[in-house]
């Protein structure tokens, strides 16, 4: 995320135009895309019947 900032920061200071919106938009959803595909279950464990 903080990589994305630093070069949209770059390329706007060297003239470039930079949604900055759908920047926000994509690393928000990227974020949160990666949460949910790698959200970590805990295993379930079977009862001991004894």
């Amino acid at each position: 995320m903080v990589i994305g900032y630093v070069v949209s920061r770059i390329e706007e200071d060297r003239g470039s135009n930079v949604n900055w919106l759908d920047l926000i938009e994509g690393l928000i959803f990227g974020f949160l895309y990666r949460l949910e595909f790698t959200d970590i279950k805990t295993p379930s464990i079977p009862p001991n019947d004894g």
